[in-house]
């Protein structure tokens, strides 16, 4: 629901189920092992190069600035 409020004041948004390790480079998140492309990440790392790109064409520029929200702990153990 984040997201309605941020339209509401005027700002576009996306969103993806992406949950990318921050921790180094794309060695670290891209490959599920040696060879193998993790192509649920990559697909989901993708999609926010994308929404970049048709933000900047529809508004005729790039975006001044770019938030991430993360709102999950999905997986995460106590």
């Amino acid at each position: 629901m984040a997201m309605v409020g941020a339209v509401a004041d005027g700002y576009a948004t996306v969103t993806t189920d992406a949950g990318l390790n921050a921790d180094g480079g794309p060695d670290t998140w891209a490959l599920v092992s040696s060879g193998n492309v993790n192509l649920y990440a990559l697909q989901n790392f993708g999609s926010a190069i994308i929404a970049n790109a048709l933000i900047a064409r529809f508004y005729g520029r790039p975006s001044a600035y770019s938030y991430w929200n993360g709102c999950s702990q999905g997986g995460k153990r106590d």
